[in-house]
């Protein structure tokens, strides 16, 4: 197999990842709609945004990102953005709960994820 035939391969593979990740936010939109009903669905998105907009959201989203690219699995990536949110929060002065930290790292993977869409042009998060 030539380079050229192996990076293709790694290629399609990246896509189907990325189907089988939509697929499931799909899934879980359907399911959320069905037991909370439209008006919850996005006032549970507006207010991920709104979260991911904070000075600690931007912390957060900008590691979990990131780590989305590094070849660990989800539990150590996990360990990690936890420890580097919980540092840069107090480098910067803020005071944040373990659990705060916790949420707002699971807001952003779901972000990743595309459950909470990016902000349309000009607004914030």
């Amino acid at each position: 197999m030539g380079i050229g035939t192996g990076i293709k391969q790694i290629g399609r593979g990246f896509r189907q990842v990325g189907r089988g990740l939509r697929a499931v936010a799909r899934l879980f939109v359907k399911l959320f709609l069905a037991l909370f009903g439209p008006e919850a669905l996005e006032n549970f998105r507006r207010a991920a945004r709104q979260m991911l907009a904070t000075q600690l959201g931007r912390i957060a989203w900008a590691v979990v990102e990131g780590l989305s690219r590094e070849n660990l699995s989800d539990e150590e990536k996990r360990r990690r953005a936890f420890e580097r949110i919980a540092r840069e929060a107090r480098d910067a002065g803020l005071t944040v709960k373990d659990s705060f930290i916790n949420l707002l790292i699971e807001i952003a993977v779901q972000r990743l994820k595309g459950l909470i869409p990016r902000p349309a042009p000009g607004d914030a998060a």
